[in-house]
């Protein structure tokens, strides 16, 4: 055999026996992957985004607005012509502030005469529930318990009655007890000196009197 002819067929051999070596290695098996239309449907889940951590700020509270200070006591004393353009005042009230403004030592003669005045006027209809207390107290001035008893005068016998003999049992003023006795005796007709306790029979005896006699 030539050798060159050996030499080719040694070759195509060695490529006949490395080509069935290649056919018949073994491959590694691949995952059989299902058809696209059987692929389970997975859900998205949503990204969870991080919030960054904020500090909660609390507004402080409003300031509490300041408040002004009532006051208890109104700071413009009473005069009498104040209180009498006073519409929230009844009847009865104005007189118990006229009646306190007379009786009020703090306050000059002038005011007191003038509130004195008005509450005679105002009182005129029943006179003994809003002057018999004031005949009886000691803060009354001379001059306005002098007043009053001879405004009494020309009110009923009743009236006078009781006026003079509030001054006869209360007062200490000599002129005041000496005219009181002096009209009591007038009126009565008797004069009891310092027997309060006749002064005040006699004056309920002759009330009665007065009282029938007015029918």
């Amino acid at each position: 055999m030539n050798k060159p002819r050996s030499l080719m067929i040694l070759i195509v051999l060695g490529l006949l026996v490395l080509a069935c070596v290649l056919w018949f290695w073994p491959r590694p098996s691949l995952p059989l992957q299902p058809p696209a239309d059987n692929l389970p449907l997975q859900t998205a889940t949503p990204e969870k985004k991080s919030i960054p951590f904020e500090i909660s700020h609390v507004p402080p509270p409003p300031p509490t607005p300041q408040t002004l200070p009532i006051p208890t006591t109104d700071t413009t004393p009473d005069t009498a012509g104040s209180l009498l353009i006073d519409q929230s005042l009844s009847d009865q009230a104005l007189l118990a502030r006229l009646a306190r403004l007379v009786l009020d030592t703090g306050r000059s003669l002038d005011d007191r005469s003038e509130a004195l005045s008005h509450l005679l006027n105002l009182s005129v209809e029943d006179p003994t529930a809003t002057l018999l207390p004031l005949l009886a107290d000691k803060r009354l001035p001379e001059s306005l318990c002098q007043h009053i008893l001879e405004d009494s005068l020309n009110s009923p016998i009743s009236w006078q009655l009781d006026a003079h003999l509030s001054a006869l049992t209360h007062r200490k003023e000599e002129s005041l007890v000496t005219e009181a006795r002096e009209h009591l005796t007038f009126l009565i007709g008797t004069d009891y000196g310092d027997n309060l306790v006749a002064w005040t029979a006699a004056s309920a005896r002759a009330k009665a009197v007065a009282s029938a006699e007015s029918k």
